[in-house]
């Protein structure tokens, strides 16, 4: 399959990988032997990640499993005669428990048959299982003695998935540096595991630097990250901001309470890069007028990208002051379990600071495009890229490229379902999208996406677009 935007798809991931490698790797790529460790509940654990290897607090299965649908016993011994099946008294374990009653709460003296279905705890209450078929002569027997009864010698201890079968007590269920998920928590749970050992994790806040005017404002912007990282599973504080407040000779001003004096503001943003160690940030647009009165003028610049897909779309990193003396590391590196050689890392502990000044669309853009992969991979310590998938292009699409631009984006409605009829829908071969021409749309107006649900990254490069060509996108 031919993607048509590759190029553009390809430099976004170059330029969060460049990111990563060059500007993060000081406080990214962290030797985790230097962080500090806490003790979590497994309940609490999904996207922690272990300080050490984990092991079975128990074995599973705890007792035997029926492994095949049929019937249950209680056996002493092998059953070869009529009159020994006889002994075993018919009991109905889904009777029980339709009735309300414990269909584990039987005599153990008591020899019992049951009906049972596959992977059922009976380990407790019997000790072989044999199928339907296997079973059906011997009920025949019982009833009417013929010689067309073939009876087949039931085996004590047949028809079992045994105790701890899939992993014994004290057994290595995960490495230390496994990102726990759904599926490694549930394993934990079922090994009896109730507490294990992480490193602390990162603590994100967003963070909002603007005037509290009624007209003057990014509340919904501010209100949009929140969602986001919502969206995404992040706990996360927020915390609001005065702007910074000029002081000018010889003019007089009604003081508002809206804005702050730059020791102030300086004191409050030292702090916040102080107790969190990444922050999503917006507020105050990056327009001349305002360049000295917000974050930037807060922060050493460190890093910038300009987008240039949409006019004045920006997006800024910034690293906090350091937080403990810098340390120095080797990293091992091994080929065939030989030593190839050593690596040194220097470990800062700063506050990373993404700046998200533009109006909501970029926002939009920066949140899906660069925050997402930026905090997952911040999170888990290794690289990720962001969330592209592929669609085929439904029409011919014409980009008339200004003087100078190189790169662009566009919004556009992708779908994987097609009407058959009122309330009938079938799947499509492949995803489609149909791309919108918004190049006249202000920056601050979402009215038309009640009918986009993605943006397309595109280059020059990719050259003109036509129906049936395969496409990278992003869902928003």
């Amino acid at each position: 399959m031919n993607i048509k935007n590759i190029y553009a798809a390809n430099s976004v991931l170059e330029m969060i990988y460049q990111l990563m490698d060059h500007q993060f790797r000081r406080v990214v790529e962290k030797d985790y032997s230097l962080f500090e460790k806490e003790l979590v509940k497994v309940s609490d654990s999904v996207g922690r990640k272990l300080a050490q290897d984990v092991f079975a607090s128990r074995c599973y299965p705890q007792v035997a499993l029926s492994a095949i649908e049929g019937y249950m016993f209680n056996l002493d011994e092998d059953i070869t005669t009529i009159d020994q099946f006889k002994k075993h008294d018919k009991q109905n374990f889904f009777n029980k428990l339709e009735l309300g009653e414990n269909p584990y709460a039987l005599d153990k003296n008591i020899k019992i048959q049951s009906f049972i279905d596959k992977y059922i705890q009976i380990g407790a209450i019997a000790n072989t299982v044999i199928s339907r078929s296997h079973a059906h002569p011997w009920h025949c027997e019982q009833i009417i003695s013929s010689e067309d009864n073939e009876l087949v010698p039931i085996t004590k201890g047949q028809g079992l998935f045994l105790k701890g079968e899939d992993y014994q007590e004290s057994e290595l269920l995960l490495k230390q540096n496994e990102i726990i998920n759904s599926v490694k928590k549930a394993l934990m749970s079922q090994a009896g595991v109730d507490k294990i050992l992480v490193y602390k994790d990162i603590k994100i806040v967003v963070l909002y630097a603007d005037y509290d005017i009624e007209y003057y404002n990014k509340n919904l912007e501010f209100q949009y990250i929140q969602d986001c990282l919502t969206d995404w599973g992040y706990i996360f504080d927020t915390i609001k901001i005065k702007p910074v407040k000029e002081n000018r000779m010889n003019v007089e001003a009604v003081d508002a309470g809206i804005a702050n004096e730059f020791e102030q503001f300086k004191k409050e943003i030292s702090k916040i890069t102080e107790e969190y160690d990444f922050v999503v940030a917006c507020g105050l647009s990056d327009s001349y007028s305002t360049r000295n009165l917000g974050l930037k003028r807060g922060f050493r610049q460190t890093y910038s990208i300009l987008n240039n897909y949409i006019d004045d779309n920006k997006f800024y990193i910034y690293f906090g002051d350091l937080r403990q003396p810098i340390s120095n590391f080797q990293k091992k590196y091994y080929e065939n379990n030989m030593a190839k050689g050593n690596r040194v890392f220097r470990l800062e502990n700063r506050a990373v600071v993404c700046y998200l000044p533009g109006c909501m669309q970029d926002i939009i853009i920066n949140m899906t495009m660069w925050i997402k992969p930026m905090l997952k991979s911040f999170k888990e310590q290794k690289f990720h890229s962001p969330d592209y998938k592929v669609a085929v292009l439904t029409h011919d699409y014409y980009i008339d490229w200004k003087e100078g631009k190189r790169n662009t984006i566009r919004w556009a409605f992708v779908t994987q379902f097609e009407p058959q009829d009122a309330d009938k829908f079938s799947m499509k071969k492949n995803a489609e999208i149909t791309i919108f021409d918004t190049d006249d749309i202000r920056p601050d107006n979402i009215f038309f996406f009640r009918n986009c649900n993605c943006f397309i990254p595109i280059k020059k490069i990719d050259g003109d677009l036509k129906a049936g060509d395969h496409l990278y996108y992003l869902e928003i």
